[in-house]
């Protein structure tokens, strides 16, 4: 007859009672895709496994406050980390001590309140929504940066690559001119 037939397993029907076994049927001619679904789906079972430890998600939270801080212009210190002799209204000390340092330039404050929750017994998905909400903390404060620091030169910079498109040669004589008049 020219089928092939893969049983599928027991699945509970609407409007029936009893379960019912599901089978699928193929031509001979379509047999190969049946082994292309179960590589498939076999890959895909083996690629949505999260490979990382909680220690390593733990880490990268800390990684993304710190990059967050730095795009405030500002050094996060956790409070557990923060100086006992040093209080945020001294203005006053010896050369070299943590009394020296602008308090305006530090974020003191406990990680936990800035972090979401990450527990031992979270599902691979819970953990993979956690790293995806990371990387999208850590991605928005490195394009902060960018702005602050590089942003001002973004024209500049969209006109040089356009340049570097028409015509390599003459980006390099008009820079050099451009060189010659700094001097």
């Amino acid at each position: 007859m020219g089928v092939v037939i893969k049983e599928m397993g027991e699945f509970r029907l609407k409007g029936l009672e009893l379960p019912e076994t599901l089978s699928l049927v193929y031509p001979k001619e379509l047999a190969g895709r049946l082994k292309l679904e179960t590589k498939n789906v076999a890959s895909k079972a083996a690629t949505t496994r999260v490979q990382f430890s909680l220690e390593q998600l733990r880490s990268l939270a800390m990684l993304a406050i710190r990059i967050e801080a730095l795009a405030s212009d500002r050094v996060f210190r956790p409070t557990t980390m923060m100086h006992r002799s040093y209080s945020l209204q001294s203005t006053s000390g010896a050369a070299g001590s943590p009394d020296d340092i602008d308090p305006e330039i530090f974020m003191y404050a406990n990680p936990e309140f800035l972090l979401p929750p990450i527990h031992d017994s979270a599902t691979d998905a819970d953990l993979l929504q956690i790293m995806d909400s990371l990387t999208l903390r850590i991605d928005n404060a490195l394009s902060t940066m960018y702005l602050k620091h590089v942003g001002g030169y973004h024209s500049v910079l969209a006109a040089l690559e356009q340049a570097m498109k028409v015509d390599a040669g003459m980006l390099v004589q008009a820079l050099s001119m451009f060189g010659s008049l700094m001097e």
